[in-house]
């Protein structure tokens, strides 16, 4: 019987030889999926309409089936990039807030007029204008703390 699996398990890897397979955004997908499928089982008998979450949830399980059996891997892996760079920067916004926070004693954040990156300065004295140049453009520009 252990053969048996064993075979089984080669020629599904044979299989899926040049195929997408899994990756972040069916990581997303599926349990969206299945929770509007949970969600329209449980609810479907106090309000009808709630079946079409069924329907949204099984197409995209077919969605990431096909996208997980594609044989066109650089589409696959190109839709996967826009998520996980969509991913990262609201991961580093996050990290930035928090670090914003965490030293919100010791230092000032400013947003740079030209390049809208953040610049970060010693707590400078209330009241004063301050000039601060942008280590990234080298943009100069004034603000009041």
């Amino acid at each position: 019987m252990r053969g048996f699996f064993q075979n089984l398990a080669y020629k599904f890897q044979g299989f899926m030889i040049g195929r997408n397979g899994d990756d972040e955004l069916n990581h997303l997908l599926v349990p969206i999926a299945f929770g509007m499928m949970v969600v329209s089982l449980i609810l479907r008998y106090f309000y009808p309409p709630l079946i079409y979450l069924d329907y949204v949830g099984l197409i995209l399980m077919i969605y990431c089936m096909f996208r997980m059996l594609s044989k066109n891997t650089y589409k696959r892996q190109k839709e996967n990039a826009a998520y996980v760079k969509f991913l990262n920067a609201r991961r580093s916004r996050k990290k930035l807030r928090k670090t914003m926070w965490e030293e919100r004693n010791e230092f000032s954040y400013f947003k740079c007029t030209s390049c809208k990156t953040y610049v970060r300065i010693k707590k400078p004295p209330k009241g004063k204008k301050i000039a601060i140049t942008c280590k990234k453009c080298s943009n100069e520009f004034i603000v009041r703390t």
